[in-house]
């Protein structure tokens, strides 16, 4: 009886965690950068990371996009986190865009994480960009985006498959043997 249970505790334990929605690292060397962002190797940060730093004198913004980044079919959440160090006028911000929507600006000084729903483009190809929006100001602004990650919706059919089997383990525990 014993190893029935010990069994079907491992049974449940596999199915459970075979199912489970594993998270997609998005590889930013895909994305297009101009001079002032640099990609930082996963050794440092929990992920590979773009280091956002204002340059001093100039009104060019900082951007790291790719306009064509596809978004996979069972795509379910983008989070990433973030660190902005504002300039002491508060008028430099941090934005994150998809396809022109603003997702989040930043204004004040803050780290974080992001979460955004992806269902509505499910299956697309959007624009995704971060930028450090600069106002030359005196001070310089600096942004980390890291551990950039697209979770996925696990399907109805192995939640199906998953639910089915319990109850198959369950009947079939619960039955008496014919001798």
């Amino acid at each position: 009886m014993k190893k029935r249970f010990i069994f079907l505790i491992c049974c449940t334990f596999f199915l459970l965690y075979s199912s489970f929605a594993w998270s997609c690292h998005i590889d930013l060397s895909s994305f297009q950068t101009n001079s002032g962002i640099t990609l930082i190797p996963g050794e440092i940060y929990d992920g590979e990371a773009a280091f956002f730093e204002e340059i001093i004198g100039s009104n060019e913004n900082v951007i790291l996009k790719n306009d064509a980044f596809n978004i996979p079919s069972n795509a379910g959440d983008l989070i990433f986190q973030y660190i902005f160090i504002s300039d002491t006028g508060g008028n430099d911000h941090l934005r994150a865009t998809i396809n022109s929507t603003n997702l989040i600006d930043i204004y004040t000084t803050k780290t974080g994480w992001y979460s955004m729903d992806l269902s509505p483009y499910q299956g697309q190809m959007v624009s995704l960009s971060f930028e450090l929006l600069t106002h030359n100001s005196p001070v310089e602004s600096k942004a980390i985006i890291s551990n950039l990650d697209i979770i996925p919706v696990p399907s109805p059919t192995s939640m199906f498959l998953l639910a089915s089997g319990l109850i198959g383990l369950v009947i079939r525990h619960r039955r008496p043997r014919l001798k």
